[in-house]
């Protein structure tokens, strides 16, 4: 058989020796490459042409680096300069209202007046007293009443000075009244004395005691002031009291309305007589 192989390689011609010699080596190569032990292993399961997966890239880690203190930047603190200053808690407030309240006094509309007068009661606007005090009640007989009422409210919650000095102008004002002609002025008697009738202190009783001592004041005001006077529990006015309630019992009208005034008069005199502390 060597022979005869031997005998066919000299038959073949130089190209086809080197073909030959080529396929050969290429047989021995597929070879030891089918042959290697990795193939062996997986040869049950056929050829496997796996492309390999592309690497997945590393997860991020969990722990978060913090810039440390010399690379962290702090926020500048602001300035003194750009901080916002405090004011005073209603210094503002008070003194709009107080310029509110003389815009409105100022106005042609006795309406805005009246309501003037009333929001400075209603903010308890102390620091306008002293000018409410100096207005002519003549001047302005439209917000006159409302000026009476706002004025001794507003002095109730004043200083000393202030309350003593709405209390004198309170008995000008009376007295101006009582002798001023006129509706506007006699109803402004009738506010005056209501309002001193309810004042909080005794010393308010000496001008009291002087209306009873007026007869140009009507005789229905002056059962107010009776009543002014047992509520403050006046003790010092017993006096002046019984005089007024000796007067007017000796000269009782004859009847009808006037009457009627007279008895509520004397009861209500007799009724403080007999409620007042003596002196």
């Amino acid at each position: 058989m060597t022979h005869s192989i031997r005998q066919r390689w000299r038959a073949f011609s130089p190209w086809q020796r080197t073909l030959a010699s080529a396929l050969g080596a290429m047989l021995v190569g597929w070879s030891a490459v089918l042959l290697s032990p990795a193939l062996r292993r997986g040869a049950s399961h056929g050829p496997s042409l796996e492309v390999a997966a592309p690497a997945e890239p590393a997860a991020p880690s969990a722990v978060q680096v913090t810039p440390s203190a010399a690379q962290a930047t702090p926020t500048p603190p602001r300035s003194a300069a750009s901080a916002p200053v405090p004011a005073t808690p209603g210094v503002d407030a008070r003194a709009s209202a107080l310029a509110a309240l003389r815009t409105g006094l100022a106005s042609d509309n006795a309406g805005t007046r009246i309501e003037a007068l009333r929001a400075a009661r209603d903010q308890h606007l102390t620091e306008a007293l002293p000018e409410l005090l100096q207005r002519d009640l003549a001047q302005d007989p439209d917000s006159a009443p409302t000026l009476i009422q706002v004025s001794a409210q507003l002095a109730q919650e004043a200083q000393p000075l202030q309350r003593t000095a709405a209390l004198t102008q309170l008995d000008t004002w009376l007295k101006q009244e009582v002798a001023r002609a006129g509706d506007a002025a006699r109803g402004n008697v009738s506010v005056l004395v209501a309002t001193l009738a309810k004042w909080q202190g005794r010393e308010a009783a000496p001008a009291l005691v002087e209306v009873l001592q007026d007869q140009r004041v009507p005789l229905h005001v002056q059962t107010v002031a009776v009543d002014g006077i047992e509520r403050l529990r006046a003790g010092s006015a017993r006096a002046e009291l019984a005089t007024f309630r000796a007067r007017i019992a000796q000269s009782p009208p004859r009847g009808g309305f006037e009457l009627e005034l007279h008895q509520e008069a004397l009861q209500a005199a007799e009724r403080a007589l007999a409620k007042l502390p003596p002196e």
